[in-house]
Order: structure tokens, then C-alpha cells, then sequence
């Protein structure tokens, strides 16, 4: 028995050793796996987002570009440019709003009624004034009152400067008064090749983001570069839109324990590249969100809840270590067994 004793507690402790040396090694190797897959998970949804951004700038030029040839449009940039379009209050812009509301109401309906949707139609002037936009009975606010001039967005509309300057199409992401929006600018053009103003149709990225949020498992929050919108910090809830170092929240992650991981230091990393941060059940994910221009504008961010995922490689880690060690201490107990015998 001295001998089986000699013999069988140096192999057990062998086994032991060996057990957590898998124990360890399978978990690191899940460990890894789990990061990887959590990262191609939010990589995905990036990718889905920058196609929704793609494919809803081009809809939104073509969308626009129906438009700017019509004879109703034509005649109404007409009606515009022959009086002063400098003056916010010209009484021939307001007759040129009327005029496109009447004449291209048809076909808005049209569109209402066949897609769902409003289509949010936006027609501007050379010199970076709104001359319609036609899906609001009044065009902008001013001191909590909704009045009908020729607002000027000349100051926070890169889109729609770049288009009057260059004549050329824009489209993609950009900021605003009311947040992010996907917009499709076209320049309105006379017959001849004169450029008389612009068109746009917009198209909010908010339900954008709704589309890859899943509940309790996936979290969308977007952030935007606080200069960008200091232009309109006054007009918004400062509770609901609070600033967050060099940034605003725009969109809320509908967890407060999301929002809770959200730093500025990640906010700060996620404006540079695709950061990630691992916390006990959540991972955390920033990145650059870029402008029609490709600048920098703002910062998403998503959060995998892995709970799940990191419950399922634990257990297959215990599984598979359990099997290893099986495997050795059954050739191990059948050979001490014939020692036991012989001996």
C-alpha cells in the first residue's frame, strides 16, 4: 500500500495541476474568442449604420432632384430672385413659399399617402437663406413663435453653402439645430445652366439608430462635437441634452448603467478610432462618427450586454477542462489499479 501511495499521490497532484492549467489556458483562449466576437457583433452594427447613412443620402438625392426641374419650382425661384433676397421679410420670398406650397402640395400628398412618411423637402436661396421648407406650415421659430421668413442657415448649413458655391450634389451626414440628419442637396438649375439655389431632402438618423438597438442586450448613444452644436445649446434641455466634456449627448441609451460607463476619457478615445472598453457584464465601444465631409463630428457609441455570452464560455471552459482531466485520470485509476494488483 506504501508503494500505491507513493505512486498515486504524485499522479493525482500531476492531475490537479494539469486541470487548472487547462482550466486556465481553455479560459484565456474563450476569453479571447468572446472579445473577438463581441467586436465583430459591434463592428456589424457600425457597418449597418454607415450603409443606412449611404443608403439614405442617395435616396435622398434622388428624392430631391425629382423637384428642382419643375416648372412650379422654376416659377417660384422667379418670383423670389425678383425682389430682395437679403431681406428675411421679402414680401416676394413669402410669395414664392405660397406659391411652391400650393402648386407641389399634389404631390407631397401623393407621397405621404403611397410611402407613409413626410417627405421633408427643403428649398433654399443663393445666398444661404431657407426659402421653403414644405413640410411645416410656418418655416422656423423665433421667440417661441412660429412665423414664415427667410431664416438664415447660412451660419450652421455647410451642405447647403457648399451646393450654392460649387454647384455640385452633396450628400450624406450632417449636424444641425435639431441634432444629425442624412440630407441629399441638389442645385436648382434653369434651363440654360444658371444655378438660381438649392434643394435638399432630409431624412432623420435617430430611427436609424433604432434599428440596431436591441433591448437589454445592444445600446446605441450618440454623442456630437460640442462646437458643433453651441449654436443651439440654448434651445435645447439641458437635462435631456447634457454636455459631457468636449461633447453633447444627443441620443440616450435607454439604460442609465450604460450611460453611467460613458466617460469622457471614452468619448475622448472613441473621436480618435474604435476604442473598447470590457466592464463586468457590458462592453463598451466608441467610435468616430464623420460628416458628409469625412470630418470628425461626433462620437456613437455601443454597448453589448455579454452576460450571456461570458455565462456560456464559463461554462464551456468547465466543461471542456472537466473532460481533459477525465481523460487523464481514467488511464491513470485502471493503471493504479493493475499496480494494486500485481503489487
Amino acid at each position: 500500500m506504501k508503494v500505491l501511495r507513493k505512486l498515486a499521490i504524485p499522479q493525482i497532484i500531476i492531475v490537479i495541476c494539469l486541470g487548472l492549467i487547462s482550466f486556465i489556458v481553455i479560459n484565456s483562449s474563450f476569453a479571447d474568442m468572446r472579445k473577438h466576437y463581441v467586436n465583430d457583433v459591434i463592428e456589424n452594427r457600425l457597418q449597418m449604420i454607415n450603409k443606412e447613412i449611404e443608403v439614405g443620402s442617395r435616396k435622398a438625392v434622388s428624392e430631391a432632384s425629382v423637384f428642382v426641374r419643375l416648372p412650379a419650382v422654376m416659377e417660384a425661384y422667379d418670383i423670389a430672385l425678383s425682389g430682395d433676397i437679403d431681406d428675411p421679410y421679402s414680401p416676394q420670398s413669402q410669395k414664392a413659399r405660397e406659391f411652391l406650397r400650393r402648386e407641389l402640395a399634389p404631390m407631397l400628398d401623393s407621397h405621404s399617402e403611397i410611402t407613409g412618411y413626410k417627405l421633408q423637402l427643403h428649398f433654399h436661396l443663393p445666398n444661404g437663406l431657407s426659402l421653403a421648407r414644405l413640410w411645416r406650415e410656418k418655416q422656423t421659430m423665433i421667440d417661441g413663435k412660429w412665423v414664415d421668413i427667410s431664416d438664415d442657415i447660412s451660419s450652421f448649413r455647410p451642405t447647403v453653402m457648399d451646393v450654392n458655391r460649387t454647384g455640385k450634389i452633396v450628400m450624406g451626414l450632417e449636424p444641425g439645430s435639431g441634432g444629425f440628419a442624412i440630407r441629399g442637396v441638389v442645385p436648382v438649375t434653369t434651363p440654360e445652366g444658371r444655378q438660381i439655389g438649392s434643394a435638399e431632402v432630409l431624412q432623420e438618423f435617430n430611427p436609424i439608430l433604432e434599428t440596431v438597438n436591441d433591448t437589454g442586450k445592444f445600446f446605441i448613444s450618440l454623442y456630437a462635437n460640442k462646437e458643433h452644436l453651441d449654436f443651439s445649446i440654448e434651445l435645447r434641455d439641458r437635462e435631456k441634452y447634457p454636455a459631457k466634456g468636449d461633447f453633447i449627448r444627443v441620443v440616450e441609451a435607454k439604460d442609465s448603467s450604460v450611460e453611467a460607463l460613458i466617460t469622457a476619457e471614452l468619448l475622448k478615445k472613441g473621436r480618435e478610432g474604435f476604442f473598447a472598453a470590457d466592464h463586468a457584464s457590458m462592453t463598451v465601444a466608441a467610435f468616430p462618427l464623420n460628416d458628409y465631409r469625412g470630418r470628425q463630428t461626433g462620437v456613437m457609441v455601443c454597448a453589448m450586454n455579454t452576460q450571456a455570452v461570458s455565462r456560456l464560455a464559463n461554462t464551456a471552459t468547465l466543461i471542456l477542462a472537466i473532460m481533459i482531466t477525465g481523460m487523464v485520470i481514467a488511464p491513470l485509476f485502471v493503471l493504479l489499479l493493475r499496480l494494486r494488483r500485481l503489487v
